[in-house]
């Protein structure tokens, strides 16, 4: 980063320091699975209209169920939405939409992760997307979408307590019954307390396979396990909260 870009980006955190502006959200990060090897495959040219194929789906379907676009980083979308389950509803038919697409030049596979809490919110006048969002709780939805497969989509217990009992019994339009699933405990790099982590999808179409270990993830049994202690910031147990 360019010495004069570092000062710039200094001088706001510091500014969000001084006066933080906060919000409560639930928010999804989508990540567009492989697309290095999508350009590969395809070629620069083609592969290149795959990803902006991918991008406006991803819009579309954020101005359908009435999100907000916070930023889009490379392959990846960062999204906010008023409630648990208008996020768990829009991370659901934005991967049934690309299941749809499976005779297009190569199959576009994302994986997503939902997380709610609160942020720092940053104003910027006369940029695109006129506000970002910063914090730890924004940290978190990364690892969350970090530890996915392919066409899965994961969430925390928060967004599970909330979303589940509110989409129970639900038929919603395109999709079929949702099952929902729990995949434990999981530690995560730089997050104090380990997270239970669940699965939302279509019954007999998502496979429910338990995330594993990642870089910066790793899955709990009833004892700590020896790899997780080196990321812990004054944890007095594994099972935290």
């Amino acid at each position: 980063m360019p010495r004069n870009a570092e000062e710039k980006h200094r001088r706001e955190l510091a500014k969000l320091s001084a006066s933080p502006k906060t919000d409560c959200k639930t928010f999804v990060l989508t990540d567009l699975f492989g697309s290095a090897a999508i350009k590969q495959s395809l070629g620069e040219s083609k592969g290149v209209a795959i990803i902006r194929q991918h991008h406006a789906i991803v819009r579309a379907q954020i101005r359908k169920f009435k999100g907000r676009e916070i930023n889009n980083s490379g392959d990846s979308f960062l999204i906010t939405f008023g409630t648990p389950s208008r996020a768990v509803t829009f991370s659901l038919s934005l991967n049934a939409h690309f299941r749809s697409l499976s005779k297009v030049p190569t199959k576009i596979r994302i994986r997503i992760g939902i997380h709610i809490g609160e942020y720092l919110v940053r104003d910027q006048r006369g940029m695109p997307n006129p506000k970002d969002i910063y914090g730890l709780q924004v940290d978190l939805c990364s690892r969350v979408v970090s530890l996915a497969n392919p066409d899965q989509i994961l969430m925390t217990r928060a967004v599970f307590d909330s979303a589940k009992p509110m989409l129970t019994g639900q038929l919603l339009p395109g999709l079929k019954k949702l099952t929902w699933k729990s995949h434990g405990t999981y530690k995560f790099e730089g997050i104090a307390n380990p997270f239970d982590i669940f699965e939302v999808g279509e019954l007999g179409l998502a496979s429910f396979r338990a995330p594993p270990d990642r870089q910066k993830a790793i899955r709990l049994n009833r004892r700590t396990r020896p790899e997780a202690r080196k990321w812990d910031v004054h944890e007095k147990s594994s099972k935290g909260y």
